[in-house]
């Protein structure tokens, strides 16, 4: 009997840290309300993208051999010094590719680079989503343009 009574209480145990970590994930994998999120229909592998916060204009640009394994390099250009923090995520659409975040580092007052590697992916896919989380004084955003290598 005692046997038993320890069976259900692991079980019970185990159903409430699957419930918790099922809820823990789902609050964290989306974007807050604080969160201005802007997808934009550009792809930086053809050209710079503009992108726009509070009546700010943000240029980015991807320079360099863009190419999976190969380092290059992801600029932003932000005329008016809005940003504060920058970082960069890239992901395939309906493909688990692991983690790919990189950190903007601020050149100077308007110019943040942030050095980038690509997987190989094993399918031969080439098209990637590029997410700036971009945060400024008064709000953050999460703004995604297109790269096809």
């Amino acid at each position: 009997m005692k046997k038993d009574f320890i069976q259900i209480a692991v079980f019970i145990l185990l159903i409430a840290l699957i419930i918790s970590g099922q809820i823990l994930f789902n609050k964290t994998d989306a974007p807050g309300d604080d969160v201005v999120v802007v997808d934009y229909a550009c792809r930086l592998d053809l050209q710079e993208c503009v992108l726009f916060i509070n009546n700010a204009e943000l240029t980015v640009s991807a320079e360099g051999d863009l190419q999976p394994l190969k380092p290059f390099t992801i600029k932003i250009k932000d005329q008016t010094s809005i940003i504060k923090n920058a970082v960069v995520d890239l992901s395939m659409l309906e493909m688990e590719m692991g983690k790919n975040q990189f950190t903007f580092e601020r050149l100077n007052p308007t110019e943040w680079h942030a050095s980038v590697v690509i997987p190989v992916c094993t399918t031969g896919r080439r098209d990637w989503k590029v997410e700036l989380s971009v945060k400024t004084a008064e709000k953050n955003y999460l703004m995604s343009v297109l790269l096809q290598l």
